[in-house]
């Protein structure tokens, strides 16, 4: 090989590391922004999809799952983010909303105690909040949503199948 052959060799190689660098940045901040943990201890006493909701008796698509526990059961970010909503929220009481970028937001509803406040950026499994029952509810539980690109999705796809935060 010639000097030639081999700066260009030495430049197309150190292209090919820029663009893996660049490609790995992106994944890592695609997994951050992924909601991937349990929010809260608990079992899933509603899921996401019809049902008849329990107060009103109407049918209804439920855009959450609901996790019952005990009043005061810690609730934590799923994924890092900027918490754009802490306070009261109607029939969802007190309610925390996380966007988390890359598309991704969550909500989190009917908690006792709000943690954070507006503007306030989180990590993932940081307590952001104290379960409750708070708003439109028949018992203690969270109520909680994933939104992805402005649309309600199934948080059970994104969390994985055992609790990560199994204590209170």
């Amino acid at each position: 090989m010639n000097h030639n052959e081999l700066e260009r060799e030495a430049w197309e190689r150190k292209q090919s590391f820029h663009e893996i660098s660049d490609y790995l940045t992106y994944k890592r901040t695609l997994l951050l922004a992924t909601p991937s943990i349990w929010p809260t201890f608990g079992r899933v006493t509603s899921g996401y999809g019809w049902r008849r909701h329990p107060l009103t008796t109407r049918r209804e698509f439920h855009y959450a799952i609901d996790i019952g526990n005990l009043k005061g059961t810690p609730v934590r970010a799923t994924a890092d983010g900027r918490v754009i909503v802490a306070g009261w929220q109607g029939t969802y009481g007190r309610t925390v909303m996380i966007d988390h970028g890359q598309g991704f937001s969550t909500r989190y509803a009917h908690n006792s105690t709000i943690l954070v406040k507006p503007r306030e950026k989180v990590k993932r499994g940081q307590i952001i909040a104290l379960s409750g029952d708070t708003g439109l509810v028949t018992a203690s539980h969270l109520h909680y949503e994933v939104w992805y690109k402005g649309k309600p999705v199934n948080p059970l796809l994104y969390v994985k199948s055992k609790p990560l935060f199994a204590n209170r």
